[in-house]
């Protein structure tokens, strides 16, 4: 049987206007038929260091290596959320993940 939601999984990155740092923090959003939300991941970096089209940062140290790794545990972690909700038959909703991660 097939699900009729569209479902996706997105990292960015955004700069606070009045952030002393130079370092952009680090969302992850959801979007579910159209509708999106995102979580704040309380992770930073460099936005020169971030790869936009990849929604994961360049890994050229051993600290960005740790961020995709943790981006690739909280992507699994929504992912398994969502397939345990359409599983059950549950209404699924972008809201509805973001409470349940």
């Amino acid at each position: 049987m097939r699900s009729n939601n569209t479902f996706g999984i997105q990292f960015v990155i955004r700069m606070r206007k009045q952030q002393k740092s130079d370092l952009a923090e680090v969302y992850v959003r959801i979007t579910v038929n159209k509708c999106r939300c995102e979580i704040a991941l309380k992770k930073k970096v460099d936005p020169n260091s971030w790869d936009e089209g990849k929604g994961q940062a360049r890994a050229k140290s051993d600290e960005l290596k740790k961020l995709n790794n943790h981006l690739e545990l909280v992507r699994s972690q929504i992912a398994e959320c969502y397939h345990e909700l359409d599983r059950q038959k549950k209404a699924v909703t972008a809201e509805g993940l973001k409470f349940s991660t």
